[in-house]
């Protein structure tokens, strides 16, 4: 095995660390010139041009892959994958031998080379069915899986597997060729139907979900003669995507058994997966409770941009363990697991981070002068507010959900059908959420207005999304749900423009009519010379002859729209037409009774002739 950056299949540290040394270099090109001059034998043994890669035994990286039967499939991959094997060995020892920690341009361009034909290989995978945050991974490490599974299969004769001819004949024979087994092997080869690659052949999806079962059950196997070593377990034990850094000679260093895998990684991978991991996310812990801890009092600016920090911490916080995960090259199951986590995590923080960006938006409009924080409009604002910041919550967790690989439109689906009981058991809240916005538009009443609702009255306080709050005259509140609100008879006090002042007099029976007409004249023009009272409203009349007192009707507007300004005009007025009456010589009468005695007749004491 490679030694220094590579090691033995049983988990043995692969040399001392030393540099290789230029024989071995020389050694390494001329396996891969063996393994290109194989490839290219291989590829001429199928015995039609089509199926041919160019005579030069060099692909052209950035074409598309001839995937026209699973022949060709079959050696784009092997070829490809074989290629960038022999560069990425002959770039390991170059970066071993050059001087600091830098990536020469030459290696650059060899790691490169390299990425570009394992991508190549990536084209014959069908990839549908993999999230898209571990389609490049899961591709990459499929494609080595599937080599290493090829390389352990008994040979398979170039004939045995249909080329283009092949495919032309059984078209015209119309028996498509549509799903080719590998021989000794469950690898499907099929004829994708529909996407970009509809017509062409891929491994198929449940082939690329298998191949690391496939693998660990036929690892064990020895190679064929003259298949290069094992790249998938070099590529999943050490760090970086292809290119192992240079501090992985101070990993080379430690015990033997720290580079022995379990799981699919090695010990020192888990290690420092399980230390990056705890540190970040327990670090975070540590930060935020305490500052929850904290009780000092701030501005509302500073606690919102407090409030936003978690959010944003915790995404960073993601980002830098996605880094670390990648750097330390996490494989197989642990980087689905941990990744998809990982991303979740920084998903639910990014859609925390909106909805509080939303409703501090909200807060910032209401925090203007010209609108009362408990008013309807205030509520409105908050509820559109809210109602962005939800419906973007919704998009980006759907679409976190996506990245991760989870059936989002099914669950849109089930949706659909819980929404009608979700609606049904809801709907008092909409009702209540319509009658609030019934009060919006019609503005019946307003926050601090007074008015009659039902037989109560009050002082509105606070009008919500769900209620409104009124204060009672005896200081109580009242919480009325928008929905019967909203359909009650609504008095507004505080909007009148005028105040009505109706009272009836009654006077005494021993008023003479000459008093009676003194007093009328009297209250006339006491109203009517009031500042406060509107002259042309005023009306005084003789209005009835009651069981016991003479009515007296006073009729007049006053121009005090509030309450309290009215009561006083008021009391003014009834002062004054108390002291008009009593200096008429009469008074204000009370209910009382007169009883008029008259004496009975004497009994007779003659008794009636018979």
């Amino acid at each position: 095995m490679h030694h220094g950056f590579m090691r033995g299949k049983a988990g043995t540290p692969g040399g001392s660390g030393a540099w290789a040394s230029s024989r071995r270099i020389a050694c390494r090109r001329a396996a891969m010139a063996v393994a290109m001059f194989a490839a290219l034998f291989a590829s001429a043994a199928t015995g039609t041009a089509q199926d041919q890669q160019p005579a030069n035994g060099t692909l052209a990286l950035l074409a598309p892959p001839d995937l026209s039967s699973p022949r060709t499939t079959l050696s784009t991959l092997r070829q490809s994958v074989d290629s960038a094997y022999a560069l990425l060995i002959e770039a390991y020892d170059e970066h071993r031998t050059n001087p600091g920690f830098g990536v020469s341009p030459e290696v650059a361009e060899k790691v490169s080379e390299a990425r570009l034909l394992l991508r190549r290989a990536m084209a014959a995978l069908d990839l549908s069915q993999v999230s898209a945050v571990n389609r490049q991974k899961t591709g990459l490490e499929t494609v080595l899986l599937l080599k290493e599974i090829l390389d352990r299969l008994p040979a398979i004769p170039s004939d045995a597997v249909p080329g283009v001819d092949e495919v032309a004949a059984a078209e015209a024979a119309r028996t498509p060729i549509v799903d080719w087994l590998v021989p000794y092997s469950d690898l499907h080869i099929v004829r994708a139907s529909e996407g970009s690659k509809a017509g062409q052949y891929v491994f198929s999806a449940n082939t690329v979900a298998r191949a690391p079962e496939f693998y660990d059950s036929i690892k064990a196997l020895p190679q064929r003669p003259g298949a290069a070593e094992d790249f998938f377990e070099f590529y999943a034990l050490t760090p970086g995507e292809l290119l192992p850094p240079k501090w992985y000679l101070w990993i080379e260093e430690l015990p033997p058994w720290t580079r022995m895998s379990i799981g699919g990684q090695a010990v020192w991978q888990w290690v420092g997966l399980l230390i990056a991991l705890v540190v970040l996310f327990g670090g975070y812990w540590a930060i935020w409770r305490r500052r929850r801890q904290r009780v000092l009092p701030s501005p509302e600016p500073r606690r919102f941009l407090t409030r936003m920090g978690a959010p944003i911490f915790l995404i960073l916080v993601c980002i830098v363990a996605l880094a670390i995960v990648d750097e330390l090259n996490i494989t197989g199951i642990p980087y689905k697991v941990v990744g998809a986590a990982l991303i979740a995590v920084g998903y639910l923080a990014g859609a925390s981070l909106i909805y509080l960006l939303c409703a501090g938006a909200a807060e910032w409009i209401i925090s203007s002068p010209r609108i009362n924080p408990a008013s309807l409009d205030a509520s409105l604002i908050r509820l559109v507010a809210r109602t962005i910041g939800i419906a973007a919550v919704i998009t980006v967790i759907f679409l976190g959900a996506t990245d991760v690989g989870l059936p989002v439109y099914g669950v849109i689906a089930g949706l659909g059908v819980g929404g009608l009981a979700l609606g049904l058991a809801a709907r008092p809240t909409l009702e209540n959420l319509i009658g609030g916005l019934i009060l919006y538009a019609d503005r019946p009443v307003r926050v601090g207005d007074f008015c009659r609702f039902g037989d109560k009255r009050g002082t509105v306080e606070e009008i919500g999304l769900r209620s409104t709050r009124i204060r009672a005259l005896d200081r109580t509140v009242i919480t009325v749900p928008n929905a019967e609100f909203s359909n009650m008879e609504l008095i507004n006090y505080t909007r009148r423009d005028r105040t009505h002042l109706r009272t009836t007099i009654s006077l005494r029976y021993e008023t003479t009519r000459e008093q009676l007409r003194q007093i009328l004249d009297r209250l006339r023009a006491l109203l009517v010379e009031n500042p406060d009272v509107i002259a042309e409203t005023v009306r005084v009349r003789f209005v009835e002859l009651g069981a016991y007192a003479l009515g007296v009707e006073v009729y007049a507007y006053i121009d005090r729209p509030t309450n309290s300004g009215f009561l006083e005009v008021q009391e003014g007025i009834l002062l004054a037409i108390m002291q008009i009456v009593e200096e008429c010589g009469t008074a204000i009468a009370f209910p009382s009774q007169t009883v008029y005695l008259q004496p009975a007749a004497e009994p007779s004491l003659i008794a009636p002739a018979g």
